[in-house]
């Protein structure tokens, strides 16, 4: 991610990243001391008067008899001039408490930090983003686009967004992915947007000999 680390902005003051319950289709996870470990959720919120992002991540450790929740953490600055990747290199490789516990990857941590950035990027398109509305009215929901039940949603206290999950996934010689483009005055502004899967010079394909059997 070389772009500067001042255009990450988080279009809320908080984010709470959510992930599926089943392991097989969540790629954030490790292995510790025998054991399976797989991100939960990310926290993510503004600090510093704007100047950086705080990035909680919880894995379901508990300490104690009470169980009190235990989050690897990282604050990401934000500063003009500096890249994000160069921010990410400036936070170290461990965290005040990385030494307690369960001892998460340092490199799952910054993908954490990574993905977090990629979101605040994202345009607002609704084949990337769309909102979430309680369970029993997904069905309707999907099947209508009524707005009614995001409006119900939020009045019971559930304000969210599922990302990714109408895009594209049928194979093409080039898969369908997201891809990083400037946009706005000047080509100042980055956006994170999809990009259709293609076939990559359908043309050649065209020239391959059909039509003849045998030697």
């Amino acid at each position: 991610m070389d772009l500067d680390s001042d255009l990450i902005r988080l279009p809320l003051p908080a984010l709470c990243i959510r992930f599926p319950k089943d392991s097989s289709r969540n790629s954030l996870k490790f292995d510790w001391k025998g054991e399976e470990f797989a991100v939960r959720c990310i926290m993510t919120a503004e600090i510093n008067q704007g100047t950086g992002l705080s990035v909680l991540v919880d894995i379901g450790e508990l300490m104690g008899e009470i169980g009190v929740p235990v989050y690897t953490y990282r604050n990401f600055p934000r500063k003009p001039g500096l890249t994000v990747e160069q921010s990410l290199a400036s936070l170290g490789t461990k965290g005040l408490f990385a030494d307690i516990g369960v001892q998460v990857p340092d490199s799952l941590v910054m993908d954490c930090v990574r993905l977090c950035c990629s979101l605040c990027l994202l345009e607002n398109d609704p084949s990337i983003i769309s909102p979430d509305v309680l369970a029993d009215d997904r069905a309707k929901y999907e099947a209508t686009g009524d707005q009614k039940y995001i409006e119900k949603a939020r009045r019971r206290g559930k304000l969210g967004w599922d990302v990714g999950k109408h895009i594209e996934v049928i194979p093409h010689y080039r898969r369908p992915h997201m891809t990083l483009v400037w946009t706005g005055t000047g080509r100042a502004v980055p956006r994170v947007v999809p990009r259709r899967g293609s076939v990559v010079h359908r043309e050649v394909v065209g020239k391959v000999p059909m039509g003849w059997e045998g030697g």
